[in-house]
Parts: C-alpha cells; sequence; structure tokens
C-alpha cells in the first residue's frame, strides 16, 4: 500500500474545502498540476508607436504563457456603430504584438488574453486611433 498524505489546498467556507491528495516520496512540487495554478492576465497593456498604418500592443508579462491578441476597426459612425470582425494572432511571450497595415484616421479595438493549455486568462481590452 503507498503512502499517501492529504494537503489541504483552501477551505472556502466552514463546510466545504478543497484538497489534492499527493504521494508522500515525492517532492510536492512536482505533484501540483498547471490546473491548479489560474492562467495569469496580462498587465499594463497599452498601445504604442501609434502611426497612420501601423501600431504595436505593448504588456507585461506574467510568465511562460503564450497569448492571443484580437483588433477589429470601428466601420462605421456613432455610439452603435459597426465594427468588422475580429482578426485573431497567437503567439509565444514576448510581451509586444505589431500591427501593420491599419487605415489611417481610424478607431481600433483591441483585447489580449493568455493562453495557458485549455484555459485561457480574463481579457484585456483598449482602443486606439491611428494618425
Amino acid at each position: 500500500m503507498r503512502n499517501l498524505k492529504l494537503l489541504l489546498l483552501s477551505i472556502t467556507t466552514m463546510f466545504s474545502f478543497s484538497c489534492l491528495v499527493v504521494d508522500a516520496s515525492k517532492p510536492i512540487t512536482s505533484l501540483i498540476p498547471s490546473q491548479l495554478i489560474a492562467c495569469p492576465t496580462p498587465k499594463s497593456v497599452y498601445p504604442s508607436n501609434i502611426t497612420s498604418s501601423s501600431a504595436d500592443i505593448r504588456w507585461k508579462g506574467t510568465g511562460p504563457t503564450d497569448y492571443e491578441v484580437r483588433i477589429r476597426i470601428k466601420i462605421s459612425e456613432g455610439v452603435f456603430g459597426d465594427w468588422s470582425p475580429w482578426a485573431s494572432y497567437s503567439g509565444s511571450p514576448i510581451n509586444l504584438h505589431s500591427f501593420s497595415g491599419l487605415d489611417p484616421n481610424s478607431f481600433y479595438h483591441y483585447n489580449i488574453k493568455s493562453v495557458c493549455g485549455d484555459e485561457n486568462s480574463a481579457t484585456v481590452s483598449g482602443w486606439f486611433v491611428t494618425e
């Protein structure tokens, strides 16, 4: 019979709790699955180097995760104006995505999220106007 220990991770209420059963013969760091660690949300997201046809989106990385960045352009005037479909880009944790071929004097909406295997972080959104 294997020697197992019960590791209490968090108490959520007086009557319920989460736990993880681990093998006492192995270090705990090798037993915690990545699913127990929340997918980190990108921090300090902002546009930079905006020209009439290009812009960069920068952020502070929150670990070795991949990212998905999306962008769309406002295609009609007004508060309830229409937007183009999202264009999506994914990549490694380089903390920068450059967009080119943008339209001048146009309003863009972007968002970014971390991708951690089967899980994603919260999405961070922003806007910018090209020159």
